[in-house]
């Protein structure tokens, strides 16, 4: 356990190093997701998947992918109400 702290304390960037960057706005409706579950997030081969609570024909949330420069966002699967 202290092994794992110590590899991951070397990996962390220092204070003030770190940056965050919106990649996508969620407006809503049904071309779009809206209110991200940020703690859904997954990734793979340089894109995020996640879902949204809203958004989608039926106002019942998104399961989308973005591109990890921003570019290229897809909303994969709309869920029925």
């Amino acid at each position: 356990m202290i092994l794992v702290l110590f590899l991951l304390a070397l990996l962390l960037p220092e204070p003030g190093q770190c940056q965050l960057v919106a990649l996508h706005e969620f407006g809503g409706g049904s071309d779009d997701g809206q209110t991200s579950w940020s703690s859904s997030v997954l990734y793979h081969e340089g894109k995020l998947y996640g879902m949204t609570r809203w958004g989608g024909d039926a106002n019942a949330g998104v399961l989308f992918s973005v591109a990890t420069e921003g570019n290229d966002y897809t909303h994969l699967h709309e869920f029925g109400a």
